[in-house]
């Protein structure tokens, strides 16, 4: 059985997928849990169901570096309190329960996402990211809602794990 990639856009109108890189299957996909509780039990359920082999997740560039402005060492325990409350949240859970996670910037995710698509040019990362999700049909079955308006923080998930996976196979 090969392992499934975790991606998260952590922002309030994010998303969460967890997807099989070989077939490109997306094996579950939602909106980003708000409450901590939630979140918790949904990292929690995936780490004791789902053979996650990477779990990566968008940070803006000035959170990534382990060394902090004011000397404290980046850790789940500081993590809130210095990344803002969705994404520290998200970062603390996720290196409790999973072993190799990885951040990414958002410029990481969009030089993946030229690579990927035939955009030429300026084109906007949300651009970006629905040319890729698109251009996949498992991944655009899932970044549509029921009465057809697109989902971008599920959409951006996508693109954060496959831009995460590409990253560590290149």
């Amino acid at each position: 059985m090969s392992s499934s990639i975790l991606g998260i856009d952590p922002g309030s109108k994010g998303g969460i997928v967890t997807i099989n890189p070989k077939t490109l299957k997306v094996l579950y996909a939602a909106k980003t849990p708000i409450d901590i509780k939630e979140k918790v039990g949904r990292i929690e359920n995936f780490a004791n169901t789902c053979l996650i082999g990477y779990a990566f997740i968008e940070m803006p560039l000035f959170f990534m570096p382990r060394q902090m402005k004011d000397g404290t060492k980046f850790s789940s325990s500081n993590a809130a309190g210095k990344l803002g409350k969705s994404q520290g949240e998200w970062y603390g859970i996720l290196n409790c329960f999973l072993d190799d996670v990885f951040e990414l910037s958002p410029a990481t995710v969009k030089k993946f996402l030229k690579t990927q698509t035939k955009i030429s040019g300026k084109a906007s990362y949300k651009e970006l990211s629905r040319a890729y999700t698109d251009s996949i049909p498992s991944f655009k079955a899932h970044t549509y809602g029921p009465r057809g308006g697109w989902q971008d923080g599920i959409s951006d998930a996508i693109c954060i794990a496959m831009a995460g996976y590409w990253q560590q196979q290149n």
